[in-house]
């Protein structure tokens, strides 16, 4: 009694323990981790959405740049700018035209200006902003962030710079393009001006936002200058977001400063940034309810545990002693001993299983008797069938002994290679073959059939050396070469012939297998089961796909009355493989 209780104590606490020990770890890792894996479930989220902001921006900005450039170099804008001092309106209208060809599909999200460095009027898919009209300035703080400065002082360069201005429809602009357009000689006679409206800017970064971030900022970390696609009384310096000090300037990354997270990468247009910020109390915000929930998840785990421990506990150990006891029975060698099927889970089945053996040992013991004298017999047959073959081989050496003493060499050419076939056949032990050895056998097989037809039938059989010692499956050529013989050849009253050659393509053995028979009635197709081509072809294929898969297989065409071409492919080994 002692021994069964405490059999009992030591289940109910394997069980107790294994329910609790589990729930208790996971729930105080979460709950000390939790702060971390809040954090860094938000940060790839965060990541996610400024990698695809940054990806849409980057398009969008390099299609302005490129149109811009396209239209600094553009020879009727050049030719227009020296030339004309008072144009014609059909000349300004074709201008017109290929400022607004430019900005086909975003001529509500940007303008372009055309501003000139001589006599040539200033041309504008707007109204040219009054500070535009100032671009001979020659200090850095002139129109439009100081965009024409740096393009006098780089020509060859596109620059984008922040701007600020309202456009005469009402549209804020936070961004301008510029390159300069310049003459034959290199003199800047001019400057292409695209400016880029904020709105569409902050629409195109909401849209893969997600609301992941509180605040999404353009930033130039070098002139520590920023512009908020959402609040723009936050445009301007740094002094008004100093946490953006830590932004570095040619690379992305993230940090925590001000008790907010801040996600940053480069864009395309150097030198600016596209930034993400989110308060660290808004992504902790469901920390403590998650802490409460867990904590009271533990203790129903707890409560819950004990009760299905002593539960399972108790319901083991009982059946288990009576299982005992019976087993005690039955070593003494009573084998009338039975259990109650009082229970109807697994252990009664085990008790009904009992109950049943015990029942079945005597019989079992005879079946037994059975089964040996049974396996004596097929081991005597098995002795046999292997022992046939072989007698056959030699009575055939016997054969081909006497047809030499009598100078019969048809029958001695026929012996012999009936006796490569039959060898091949006896060697069971493998079931790879080299490619010299596949040959070797199909030029036993058509040696005896040449002379069956006599002149009625030619082959060859040919094989780069490189690729002899190539392994491939056994006996898989031999009944496509006998079909070739039997189904396109038997029935021809003319010549016939059957070729063999293998080569070596895309990494891959090919062999082909060509006769000039009577061809095929009906088209051969993978898996086909009708029986119209024999089950050779088919048994060939399923060996070749369950070998190799899809890289290997059967290919057959052939021509009504004319020739069946069939190719086998087989992946070739590698060095290290064999």
């Amino acid at each position: 009694m002692l021994r069964r209780f405490r059999y009992i104590y030591k289940l109910f606490l394997a069980f107790l323990l294994t329910g609790i020990i589990p729930v208790a770890l996971l729930s105080s890792s979460f709950a000390l981790l939790s702060d971390g894996i809040m954090k860094g479930s938000y940060k790839q989220q965060a990541q996610i959405a400024i990698r695809g902001i940054s990806g849409d921006l980057d398009s969008l900005f390099e299609e302005y740049r490129h149109r811009v450039y396209a239209l600094s170099l553009d020879e009727e804008i050049i030719n227009a700018i020296l030339q004309d001092r008072n144009p014609p309106r059909v000349k300004r209208l074709n201008l017109y035209k290929k400022i607004y060809t430019a900005l086909s599909g975003h001529i509500d999200h940007a303008s372009i200006h055309i501003i000139s460095m001589t006599g040539f009027p200033s041309l504008s898919s707007q109204q040219v902003p009054s500070s535009y009209l100032d671009a001979d300035s020659d200090t850095d703080s002139d129109a439009a962030g100081g965009v024409f400065a740096l393009a006098r002082s780089q020509p060859e360069k596109t620059w984008a710079v922040f701007n600020s201005y309202i456009t005469g429809r009402g549209d804020p602009v936070f961004l301008t393009i510029c390159r300069a357009i310049r003459d034959k000689s290199g003199n800047i006679i001019g400057f292409v001006l695209l400016d880029v409206n904020k709105a569409h800017i902050a629409s195109l970064s909401e849209d893969k936002n997600h609301d992941v971030f509180s605040q999404l900022l353009i930033v130039d970390p070098k002139n520590n200058i920023v512009s908020d696609l959402r609040h723009s009384e936050n445009d301007g310096d740094f002094s008004r977001l100093p946490f953006l000090s830590g932004i570095q300037t040619d690379a992305g990354g993230e940090y925590t400063a001000d008790e907010r997270m801040i996600i940053h990468t480069p864009l395309a247009i150097q030198p600016f940034q596209i930034a993400g910020t989110v308060p660290i109390k808004v992504i902790l915000s469901n920390l403590d309810y998650l802490v409460r929930i867990t904590l009271w998840m533990l203790l129903f785990c707890t409560i819950l545990a004990v009760f299905l421990a002593l539960l399972v506990s108790r319901s083991i150990s009982k059946p288990v002693h009576s299982l005992t006891l019976a087993m005690g029975k039955v070593e003494e060698g009573d084998l009338s001993v039975r259990i109650p099927l009082d229970r109807h889970d697994e252990i009664g089945l085990l008790f009904k299983r009992f109950n049943v053996m015990t029942g079945r040992i005597e019989n079992l013991m005879v079946e037994t008797k059975e089964e040996q004298e049974q396996l004596r017999i097929a081991e005597r047959k098995a002795l046999q069938a292997q022992i046939n073959p072989h007698f056959l081989y030699n009575t055939l050496n016997t054969i081909k002994s006497i047809a030499k003493l009598e100078g019969v060499e048809q029958i001695t050419t026929i012996v012999t290679q009936l006796g490569k076939l039959l060898r091949n056949t006896i060697d069971n032990d493998r079931e790879m073959v080299s490619l010299a050895e596949s040959l070797e056998l199909l030029e036993s097989y058509l040696a005896i059939q040449k002379i069956r037809f006599g002149q009625r039938l030619s082959y060859s059989v040919t094989a780069p050396e490189n690729l002899l010692n190539q392994n491939l499956p056994k006996l898989i050529l031999q009944p496509i070469v006998e079909n070739a013989v039997i189904h396109g050849l038997e029935q021809k009253t003319k010549a016939g012939k059957v070729s063999v050659e293998a080569s070596e393509k895309e990494g891959k053995l090919n062999i082909e297998i060509r006769d000039n028979g009577l061809g095929m009635n009906t088209p051969w197709l993978p898996g086909d089961h009708s029986g119209s081509h024999g089950v050779g072809l088919n048994n060939v294929h399923r060996r070749l796909m369950l070998l190799y898969g899809e890289s290997g297989g059967l290919n057959i065409s052939s021509t009504l009355g004319e020739e069946t071409r069939v190719v086998v492919t087989i992946p070739l080994e590698r060095k290290e493989d064999r």
